[in-house]
């Protein structure tokens, strides 16, 4: 039931973001860290690279948000580990390796600090 729920609101999400672009919609929420220090934050152009990825313009989505299109496999190996862990339990024991939140913060930091200075 869980995992229908959450399909269902991917797919509500998806239709949303692949039918207004959030560049040109004003209804969009604004990143407030932007908006207050000037700086991008690590998620800054999320949502219009999801919505270049939508339309299938991957360069330009990797352009809006370049961790957020290079998590995309990370995050597919996660769910599908999560999905496929009675049947293979040795992928799931490797998607829950302690390593990884760890990698995923250290990437974050860097990319919001290095956007900034090289102005990506």
């Amino acid at each position: 039931m869980v995992a229908v729920l959450c399909i269902a609101a991917i797919l509500v999400v998806a239709v949303i973001y692949g039918s207004f672009d959030p560049a040109r919609t004003p209804w969009f929420p604004k990143c407030l860290f932007l908006s207050l220090t000037g700086w991008k934050c690590a998620g800054c152009g999320s949502q219009r690279a999801l919505y270049q990825l939508l339309h299938g313009h991957l360069r330009a989505a990797f352009e809006y948000n370049a961790l957020l299109i290079s998590s995309i496999p990370l995050i597919l190996f996660v769910f599908t580990a999560e999905a496929l862990r009675e049947r293979c339990p040795v992928l799931y024991k490797i998607s829950r390796n302690p390593a990884i939140p760890i990698l995923v913060i250290v990437a974050t930091i860097a990319w919001w600090i290095l956007r900034n200075i090289y102005g990506w």
